[in-house]
Protein backbone atom coordinates (compact mmCIF):
# COMPACT_ATOMS: atom_id res chain seq x y z
CA UNK A 1 0.00 0.00 0.00
CA UNK A 2 1.40 3.83 -1.04
CA UNK A 3 0.27 6.70 0.30
CA UNK A 4 2.06 9.88 -1.39
CA UNK A 5 1.89 13.10 0.05
CA UNK A 6 2.61 17.14 -1.33
CA UNK A 7 4.26 19.56 0.81
CA UNK A 8 4.97 22.93 0.59
CA UNK A 9 8.35 23.69 -1.35
CA UNK A 10 10.97 26.62 -1.86
CA UNK A 11 9.74 30.06 0.14
CA UNK A 12 6.70 28.38 0.85
CA UNK A 13 7.90 25.31 2.74
CA UNK A 14 11.66 26.47 4.19
CA UNK A 15 11.38 30.18 4.56
CA UNK A 16 12.20 31.84 8.05
CA UNK A 17 11.00 35.18 9.78
CA UNK A 18 11.32 37.23 13.06
CA UNK A 19 7.45 37.45 12.93
CA UNK A 20 7.39 33.94 11.76
CA UNK A 21 8.68 32.82 14.76
CA UNK A 22 7.52 35.05 17.73
CA UNK A 23 3.57 34.07 16.33
CA UNK A 24 4.55 30.24 16.28
CA UNK A 25 3.84 28.39 19.80
CA UNK A 26 7.54 26.58 19.27
CA UNK A 27 9.39 29.77 18.75
CA UNK A 28 10.00 28.28 15.50
CA UNK A 29 9.89 29.02 11.69
CA UNK A 30 11.33 27.40 8.61
CA UNK A 31 10.93 23.76 8.37
CA UNK A 32 7.05 24.42 6.89
CA UNK A 33 7.88 21.73 4.16
CA UNK A 34 9.35 19.10 6.67
CA UNK A 35 6.15 19.87 9.31
CA UNK A 36 3.90 18.87 6.15
CA UNK A 37 5.33 15.77 6.09
CA UNK A 38 5.23 14.93 10.05
CA UNK A 39 1.65 15.97 9.63
CA UNK A 40 0.70 13.72 6.83
CA UNK A 41 2.58 10.55 8.35
CA UNK A 42 0.37 11.28 11.86
CA UNK A 43 -2.41 10.71 9.56
CA UNK A 44 -1.43 7.39 8.26
CA UNK A 45 -0.59 6.35 11.64
CA UNK A 46 -4.43 7.11 12.55
CA UNK A 47 -5.92 5.83 9.57
CA UNK A 48 -4.13 3.20 7.33
CA UNK A 49 -5.77 0.67 9.19
CA UNK A 50 -9.09 1.35 7.53
CA UNK A 51 -7.49 0.94 4.16
CA UNK A 52 -5.84 -2.37 5.72
CA UNK A 53 -2.25 -0.89 6.19
CA UNK A 54 -0.35 -1.77 9.36
CA UNK A 55 0.48 1.68 10.91
CA UNK A 56 3.68 0.21 13.52
CA UNK A 57 4.81 -1.15 9.97
CA UNK A 58 5.24 1.94 7.64
CA UNK A 59 8.24 2.84 5.44
CA UNK A 60 8.64 6.26 3.97
CA UNK A 61 10.71 6.41 0.69
CA UNK A 62 12.00 9.46 -1.65
CA UNK A 63 14.23 10.40 -4.27
CA UNK A 64 16.48 13.25 -4.35
CA UNK A 65 14.94 16.26 -1.84
CA UNK A 66 12.61 13.77 -0.95
CA UNK A 67 15.85 11.11 -0.03
CA UNK A 68 17.28 14.23 1.94
CA UNK A 69 13.72 14.49 3.62
CA UNK A 70 13.51 10.76 4.59
CA UNK A 71 16.87 10.84 6.17
CA UNK A 72 16.06 14.20 7.66
CA UNK A 73 12.91 13.31 9.67
CA UNK A 74 15.19 10.32 10.96
CA UNK A 75 16.51 13.32 13.40
CA UNK A 76 13.47 14.95 14.28
CA UNK A 77 12.10 13.85 17.93
CA UNK A 78 8.47 14.77 16.10
CA UNK A 79 9.00 11.67 13.68
CA UNK A 80 9.71 9.50 16.51
CA UNK A 81 7.23 6.71 16.02
CA UNK A 82 5.80 7.44 13.10
CA UNK A 83 7.56 5.37 10.52
CA UNK A 84 9.99 2.09 10.89
CA UNK A 85 12.01 2.00 7.97
CA UNK A 86 13.33 4.48 5.27
CA UNK A 87 14.52 4.36 1.89
CA UNK A 88 16.73 7.13 -0.19
CA UNK A 89 17.35 7.19 -3.26
CA UNK A 90 20.05 10.02 -4.10
CA UNK A 91 20.16 12.37 -0.98
CA UNK A 92 21.56 12.35 2.27
CA UNK A 93 21.60 15.00 5.54
CA UNK A 94 25.05 16.05 4.16
CA UNK A 95 23.49 17.54 1.19
CA UNK A 96 24.99 21.38 0.25
CA UNK A 97 26.07 23.11 3.14
CA UNK A 98 25.34 22.79 6.95
CA UNK A 99 21.83 23.61 7.90
CA UNK A 100 21.01 27.12 9.13
CA UNK A 101 21.25 28.62 12.84
CA UNK A 102 17.31 30.22 12.88
CA UNK A 103 18.74 33.63 13.79
CA UNK A 104 20.79 33.09 10.58
CA UNK A 105 17.84 31.72 8.69
CA UNK A 106 15.43 34.57 9.85
CA UNK A 107 18.37 36.96 8.51
CA UNK A 108 18.16 35.33 5.00
CA UNK A 109 14.58 35.30 5.02
CA UNK A 110 14.22 38.96 5.68
CA UNK A 111 17.46 39.78 2.53
CA UNK A 112 15.05 37.16 0.42
CA UNK A 113 11.32 39.40 1.29
CA UNK A 114 13.06 42.82 0.60
CA UNK A 115 13.18 41.30 -2.89
CA UNK A 116 9.78 40.21 -3.17
CA UNK A 117 8.44 43.42 -4.10
CA UNK A 118 6.56 44.33 -0.57
CA UNK A 119 8.95 47.09 0.46
CA UNK A 120 12.76 47.45 2.09
CA UNK A 121 11.60 45.66 5.24
CA UNK A 122 8.33 44.52 4.44
CA UNK A 123 6.35 43.14 7.59
CA UNK A 124 4.26 39.47 7.73
CA UNK A 125 0.68 41.27 6.52
CA UNK A 126 2.58 42.71 3.89
CA UNK A 127 3.99 39.28 2.59
CA UNK A 128 1.13 37.69 3.06
CA UNK A 129 -0.50 39.97 0.95
CA UNK A 130 1.65 38.87 -2.09
CA UNK A 131 0.12 36.67 -5.03
CA UNK A 132 1.42 33.45 -5.55
CA UNK A 133 3.41 34.72 -8.76
CA UNK A 134 5.09 37.25 -6.73
CA UNK A 135 6.56 35.12 -4.63
CA UNK A 136 7.34 32.75 -7.16
CA UNK A 137 8.89 35.44 -9.09
CA UNK A 138 11.25 36.38 -6.70
CA UNK A 139 12.42 33.08 -5.24
CA UNK A 140 15.86 32.60 -6.17
CA UNK A 141 17.17 29.75 -9.46
CA UNK A 142 17.96 27.29 -6.46
CA UNK A 143 19.55 25.14 -8.96
CA UNK A 144 22.00 27.73 -9.78
CA UNK A 145 22.36 28.92 -5.82
CA UNK A 146 21.41 26.19 -3.57
CA UNK A 147 20.43 27.05 -0.27
CA UNK A 148 22.50 25.64 2.98
CA UNK A 149 21.73 22.17 3.73
CA UNK A 150 18.26 22.69 0.58
CA UNK A 151 16.55 25.60 3.16
CA UNK A 152 17.01 23.24 6.43
CA UNK A 153 16.97 25.51 9.42
CA UNK A 154 17.80 23.77 13.22
CA UNK A 155 15.02 25.45 14.64
CA UNK A 156 15.00 24.33 18.24
CA UNK A 157 11.73 22.72 17.58
CA UNK A 158 11.91 20.00 14.46
CA UNK A 159 15.35 20.28 14.41
CA UNK A 160 16.97 20.50 18.10
CA UNK A 161 20.02 20.20 16.57
CA UNK A 162 21.70 19.82 12.65
CA UNK A 163 20.69 16.47 11.18
CA UNK A 164 24.04 15.59 10.25
CA UNK A 165 25.58 16.52 13.71
CA UNK A 166 22.65 13.86 14.97
CA UNK A 167 23.85 10.74 13.19
CA UNK A 168 28.24 11.48 13.44
CA UNK A 169 26.71 11.03 17.01
CA UNK A 170 24.90 8.20 16.36
CA UNK A 171 21.22 9.38 18.36
CA UNK A 172 19.20 9.38 15.14
CA UNK A 173 15.94 6.83 15.37
CA UNK A 174 16.62 3.63 15.55
CA UNK A 175 15.00 2.14 11.80
CA UNK A 176 16.15 0.26 9.55
CA UNK A 177 17.65 2.23 6.24
CA UNK A 178 18.19 1.36 2.10
CA UNK A 179 20.07 4.15 0.78
CA UNK A 180 22.33 4.80 -2.15
CA UNK A 181 22.32 6.79 -5.70
CA UNK A 182 23.02 6.64 -9.61
CA UNK A 183 27.04 6.15 -10.79
CA UNK A 184 26.41 9.12 -12.68
CA UNK A 185 24.20 11.60 -10.43
CA UNK A 186 24.20 14.30 -12.57
CA UNK A 187 21.27 17.32 -11.93
CA UNK A 188 19.81 18.69 -15.19
CA UNK A 189 20.77 22.55 -14.90
CA UNK A 190 23.94 21.90 -12.79
CA UNK A 191 27.49 22.49 -14.01
CA UNK A 192 30.70 21.51 -13.23
CA UNK A 193 33.06 23.72 -11.76
CA UNK A 194 35.26 25.22 -14.84
CA UNK A 195 38.22 24.94 -12.59
CA UNK A 196 38.19 22.03 -10.46
CA UNK A 197 41.66 23.05 -8.89
CA UNK A 198 40.00 26.09 -7.43
CA UNK A 199 36.66 24.48 -6.62
CA UNK A 200 38.57 21.60 -4.28
CA UNK A 201 40.51 24.49 -2.93
CA UNK A 202 37.80 26.48 -1.77
CA UNK A 203 36.09 23.40 -0.61
CA UNK A 204 38.64 21.94 1.66
CA UNK A 205 41.12 22.64 4.01
CA UNK A 206 44.32 22.67 3.00
CA UNK A 207 45.96 19.58 3.44
CA UNK A 208 42.80 17.78 2.29
CA UNK A 209 42.81 19.71 -1.03
CA UNK A 210 46.19 18.74 -1.89
CA UNK A 211 45.85 15.25 -1.33
CA UNK A 212 42.15 15.50 -3.31
CA UNK A 213 43.22 17.35 -5.87
CA UNK A 214 46.23 14.76 -6.79
CA UNK A 215 43.53 11.98 -6.62
CA UNK A 216 40.91 13.91 -8.87
CA UNK A 217 43.72 15.10 -11.34
CA UNK A 218 45.07 11.28 -11.73
CA UNK A 219 41.63 10.17 -12.84
CA UNK A 220 40.90 10.21 -16.45
CA UNK A 221 36.88 10.74 -17.78
CA UNK A 222 34.96 7.30 -16.78
CA UNK A 223 32.11 6.22 -19.06
CA UNK A 224 29.89 5.94 -15.73
CA UNK A 225 31.18 8.74 -13.87
CA UNK A 226 32.06 11.15 -16.07
CA UNK A 227 34.62 13.60 -16.16
CA UNK A 228 36.72 14.28 -12.77
CA UNK A 229 35.02 17.44 -12.93
CA UNK A 230 32.13 15.78 -12.89
CA UNK A 231 33.20 12.69 -10.31
CA UNK A 232 33.90 15.58 -7.79
CA UNK A 233 30.66 17.25 -8.21
CA UNK A 234 28.52 13.83 -8.31
CA UNK A 235 30.94 12.34 -5.22
CA UNK A 236 30.26 15.01 -2.72
CA UNK A 237 27.06 15.96 -3.78
CA UNK A 238 25.95 12.22 -3.66
CA UNK A 239 27.79 9.31 -3.50
CA UNK A 240 30.25 10.00 -0.85
CA UNK A 241 27.36 12.22 1.40
CA UNK A 242 25.64 8.80 1.08
CA UNK A 243 28.54 6.59 2.28
CA UNK A 244 29.20 8.75 5.45
CA UNK A 245 25.59 8.61 6.33
CA UNK A 246 25.66 4.80 5.77
CA UNK A 247 28.58 4.33 8.14
CA UNK A 248 27.56 6.42 10.55
CA UNK A 249 24.16 4.59 10.47
CA UNK A 250 25.75 1.30 10.43
CA UNK A 251 27.99 2.00 13.86
CA UNK A 252 25.28 2.87 15.39
CA UNK A 253 24.06 -0.50 15.88
CA UNK A 254 21.24 0.21 12.42
CA UNK A 255 20.28 -2.32 9.76
CA UNK A 256 21.75 -0.20 6.76
CA UNK A 257 21.87 -0.99 3.25
CA UNK A 258 23.66 0.84 0.40
CA UNK A 259 23.09 0.44 -3.52
CA UNK A 260 24.22 2.23 -6.75
CA UNK A 261 22.27 2.11 -9.87
CA UNK A 262 25.13 1.80 -12.42
CA UNK A 263 22.80 0.65 -15.88
CA UNK A 264 22.44 3.24 -18.28
CA UNK A 265 19.12 3.21 -19.76
CA UNK A 266 18.86 2.80 -23.30
CA UNK A 267 18.65 5.71 -25.52
CA UNK A 268 19.97 8.50 -22.70
CA UNK A 269 23.34 9.83 -22.24
CA UNK A 270 24.55 8.25 -18.99
CA UNK A 271 22.17 7.44 -15.72
CA UNK A 272 21.63 10.64 -14.52
CA UNK A 273 19.88 12.24 -11.58
CA UNK A 274 15.98 10.53 -11.04
CA UNK A 275 16.49 8.00 -13.95
CA UNK A 276 16.04 5.09 -11.60
CA UNK A 277 12.61 6.26 -10.66
CA UNK A 278 10.93 4.44 -13.41
CA UNK A 279 12.42 1.32 -12.39
CA UNK A 280 11.34 1.66 -9.16
CA UNK A 281 7.78 1.72 -9.77
CA UNK A 282 7.73 -0.31 -12.81
CA UNK A 283 7.05 2.63 -15.31
CA UNK A 284 9.16 1.56 -17.87
CA UNK A 285 6.06 2.50 -21.19
CA UNK A 286 8.77 4.26 -23.22
CA UNK A 287 9.43 1.90 -26.22
CA UNK A 288 13.39 2.52 -25.30
CA UNK A 289 13.11 0.16 -22.79
CA UNK A 290 14.13 -3.97 -23.50
CA UNK A 291 13.77 -7.01 -22.11
CA UNK A 292 16.61 -6.20 -19.94
CA UNK A 293 15.40 -3.25 -18.24
CA UNK A 294 12.02 -4.91 -17.22
CA UNK A 295 13.68 -8.05 -15.58
CA UNK A 296 15.93 -5.07 -13.94
CA UNK A 297 12.77 -3.20 -13.14
CA UNK A 298 10.75 -6.22 -10.95
CA UNK A 299 14.44 -6.94 -9.54
CA UNK A 300 14.62 -3.24 -7.88
CA UNK A 301 10.62 -3.62 -7.11
CA UNK A 302 11.20 -7.31 -5.23
CA UNK A 303 14.24 -5.66 -3.03
CA UNK A 304 12.31 -2.39 -2.52
CA UNK A 305 8.64 -3.99 -1.38
CA UNK A 306 10.90 -6.83 0.74
CA UNK A 307 12.60 -4.34 2.22
CA UNK A 308 8.89 -2.21 3.20
CA UNK A 309 7.60 -5.46 4.87
CA UNK A 310 10.34 -6.68 6.87
CA UNK A 311 13.89 -4.58 6.65
CA UNK A 312 15.51 -6.83 4.63
CA UNK A 313 15.33 -6.43 1.14
CA UNK A 314 16.76 -10.16 0.20
CA UNK A 315 14.17 -12.83 -0.62
CA UNK A 316 13.76 -15.96 -2.78
CA UNK A 317 15.27 -15.74 -6.19
CA UNK A 318 17.09 -12.99 -5.60
CA UNK A 319 21.03 -12.27 -5.47
CA UNK A 320 22.09 -11.72 -2.25
CA UNK A 321 22.21 -8.34 -0.74
CA UNK A 322 25.34 -7.98 1.94
CA UNK A 323 24.31 -5.54 4.95
CA UNK A 324 25.81 -2.24 4.79
CA UNK A 325 28.70 -2.66 7.69
CA UNK A 326 31.34 0.41 8.23
CA UNK A 327 34.75 -1.54 7.35
CA UNK A 328 34.26 -3.27 4.18
CA UNK A 329 31.15 -0.87 2.97
CA UNK A 330 29.53 -3.58 1.19
CA UNK A 331 26.75 -2.75 -0.99
CA UNK A 332 24.91 -3.66 -4.10
CA UNK A 333 25.32 -2.93 -8.12
CA UNK A 334 22.27 -2.45 -10.18
CA UNK A 335 24.34 -3.25 -13.60
CA UNK A 336 23.50 -4.45 -17.28
CA UNK A 337 24.08 -7.77 -15.56
CA UNK A 338 21.60 -7.38 -13.10
CA UNK A 339 22.15 -7.47 -9.37
CA UNK A 340 25.88 -7.94 -7.87
CA UNK A 341 27.06 -7.43 -4.73
CA UNK A 342 30.52 -5.50 -4.42
CA UNK A 343 32.26 -3.29 -1.43
CA UNK A 344 33.82 -0.11 -1.32
CA UNK A 345 32.82 2.05 -3.21
CA UNK A 346 35.08 5.01 -4.33
CA UNK A 347 36.79 4.16 -1.03
CA UNK A 348 39.82 6.28 -1.64
CA UNK A 349 37.52 9.20 -2.92
CA UNK A 350 35.24 9.20 -0.11
CA UNK A 351 37.58 8.47 2.49
CA UNK A 352 38.67 12.26 1.58
CA UNK A 353 35.65 13.57 1.66
CA UNK A 354 34.51 12.37 4.87
CA UNK A 355 37.60 13.68 6.96
CA UNK A 356 36.77 16.83 5.65
CA UNK A 357 33.73 16.77 7.35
Amino acid sequence: MVVTLNYRLGLFGFFSHPELTRESSHHASGNQGILDQIAALRWVRRNIARFGGDPGNVTIFGESAGSFDVSVLMTSPLARGLFRRGIGESGAVVLAGEALSLADAEKHGLSLASASGAGASPSLQALRALTTAEILQSEPNFLLTPPANLGLTVDGYVFPQSPAAVFAAGRELRVDMLLGNLAHEWVPGVHPPADLKQAIEDTYPAEIAERTLALYMASETDPAYGTPAEQWVEDIGFRCSVEEQLVWHARAGNNAFEYQFDHAPPSIEGNTHWQDVPYVFGRLDSPQYNAADHALSETVQQYWTNFARTGDPNGPGLPNWPRFDAASRRYLSFGDEGAVAKEGLRRQFCDLFMEST
